[in-house]
């Protein structure tokens, strides 16, 4: 049985990769990372914002960009 497959990114706030703080500079990086979900699954992608990760005594934010799409079939042995 295939079940569907949930494909994430994470995106820590001091990993380099995080959203400017102005509103367009912010709009403008959601939309180059829905850019990333291939476009027959847009439909499915979710964000998700979360302050609750810690390290130590320090805590950071996090975004994580989500979608579904089928399960492919596995490969059968031989076949390419």
């Amino acid at each position: 049985m295939k079940k569907d497959k949930i494909i994430s990114k994470t995106v820590e706030r001091y990993d380099g990769d995080w959203p400017p703080t102005d509103a367009a500079g912010a709009i403008a990086w959601f939309q180059a990372q829905l850019a990333e979900v291939p476009e027959a699954f847009r439909s499915t992608a979710q964000i998700e914002i979360d302050a609750g990760l810690r390290y130590g005594d320090d805590t950071y934010a996090t975004i994580e960009i989500s979608y579904v799409r089928p399960a492919t079939q596995p490969q059968q042995e031989g076949e390419q």
